[in-house]
């Protein structure tokens, strides 16, 4: 092999060693943690069911895809085959409430929340179906 074949084989596998590297590290990286993530919105339950109810289009421009704090009675906790709990925020009388999904090692600290409790939940507004929806949940103590 000539020395120009030889440098231009040892380029090309060092290219390929540095994206293997890269791709495996995007690969196996995780979310950034909720709990670090900088607040976008703070609002009562009330007041974000509102703002859906209202004007679904506006709220979503307003809400969707940002991390919000969201203040509000715990109405209902749903276990979802022991993978993500499920915290309803929200007066009882209303159809609609505030869903925020707790993965279910996260509920461990969490244990001592009962329905009725008011607590303020953090998390991603993932949208509005029948519930706001919010993901990657956690409770502010």
């Amino acid at each position: 092999m000539t020395t120009t074949k030889k440098y231009s084989f040892y380029a090309i596998a060092i290219f390929i060693l540095i994206g293997a590297i890269f791709s495996y590290k995007e690969f196996i990286r995780k979310p950034a943690s909720v709990a670090v993530m900088h607040t976008d919105v703070s609002v009562d339950a009330a007041s974000l069911l509102q703002a859906f109810n209202n004007n679904e289009t506006l709220a979503n421009a307003k809400y969707l895809g940002k991390t919000i704090e969201v203040k509000g009675t715990i109405s209902q906790i749903d276990n979802q085959a022991d993978t993500l709990i499920n915290i309803f925020l929200g007066n009882d009388s209303l159809l609609n409430k505030v869903s925020c999904i707790i993965k279910a090692q996260a509920w461990e600290k969490y244990r001592n929340i009962k329905p009725g409790s008011i607590h303020t939940v953090k998390g991603i507004c993932t949208g509005f179906l029948i519930d706001v929806e919010l993901n990657r949940c956690i409770i502010i103590q």
